[in-house]
């Protein structure tokens, strides 16, 4: 993950710094903003540099708001660090960071694009080991080809791939990680579910309504997820999901298969839930 020179492997203050630079990555590939500025000092500064004057200032300020605006609009943002070195007195770390845009983003209009592009961070770090400044590099008429270029067809490998991501992305990040915006749920999707006051039989439809309803009360009830498995039909049009749903209270692990129906874009049309209630709804039942 991490490329080290061998004259500062050793150095304490580097690996004070390394820890720092590492932990703020990781705040940001798990999008938790209020962490990645918990390694900063209250006067610590941000430069967005492709943005000019309009991506400068107080990190706590413009960096908190950009951030917070980039995860808005490409949910299922990550990152990927290839190194991290000393460079002059300050730490370099190269990361190429990848993303499928769901909102208009800094007048960009959304066309569902995916991108990835390298990035470099310049850490200016402080004795004690926080950060004092940041600067922020990438290649921006590249990042802005990638979001507005008609990006035609899929293969199917690709077209699989993706399914098999939306499934994953589902357990891990939207159940498990608690972030609802993970999900690509379509603005009129369809969701059967068994825990539903007139079971699945009835859908559920709309992603508003989704939210506010079946959602709501997900993030206090589960407390862990563990993927197993995702399967793709013949056609590319669904992809099913199996995996373990740790549930708070009552306390259990449920069992789950999800399957999902996704249009061309990439949005969930349908979802039908699939498990045994009863652990939930008739306490000690076994």
């Amino acid at each position: 993950m991490e490329a080290l020179k061998k004259a500062t492997h050793l150095d304490p203050l580097f690996l004070l710094w390394k820890n720092r630079t590492v932990d703020f990555m990781n705040a940001y590939q798990e999008q938790d903003v209020a962490r990645m500025l918990v390694n900063c000092t209250e006067d610590c500064t941000v430069a967005f540099l492709p943005l000019g004057s309009d991506g400068a200032g107080n990190i706590h300020e413009v960096g908190k708001a950009i951030w917070s605006n980039i995860i808005e609009c490409f949910p299922t943002i990550d990152n990927t660090v290839h190194s991290i070195v000393m460079d002059n007195g300050d730490v370099r770390c190269e990361a190429s960071i990848t993303g499928r845009q769901e909102k208009d983003f800094a007048g960009l209009a959304s066309k569902g694009n995916t991108f990835e592009e390298e990035h470099i961070f310049i850490f200016k770090m402080n004795e004690p080991g926080y950060i004092e400044a940041v600067s922020v590099n990438w290649n921006h008429d590249s990042l802005v080809k990638q979001l507005t270029e008609d990006q035609g067809a899929m293969s199917d490998e690709d077209r699989a791939n993706l399914l098999h991501q939306i499934a994953a992305d589902y357990v891990v990040k939207g159940l498990g990680g608690k972030n609802f915006d993970v999900i690509p749920y379509h603005e009129e999707v369809e969701l059967r579910a068994p825990i539903h006051p007139e079971g699945s039989e009835t859908a559920m439809n709309g992603r508003a309504f989704i939210k506010e309803n079946w959602w709501a009360p997900l993030p206090d009830l589960v407390s862990a997820t563990e993927l197993l498995e995702t399967y793709i039909n013949k056609d590319l049009s669904a992809v099913t999901v199996e995996f373990y749903c740790h549930i708070a209270e009552p306390k259990c692990t449920l069992r789950i298969v999800d399957r999902f129906v996704i249009d061309k874009d990439g949005k969930i049309l349908k979802q039908e839930n699939f498990f045994d209630p009863r652990d939930i709804t008739n306490r000690g039942w076994r």
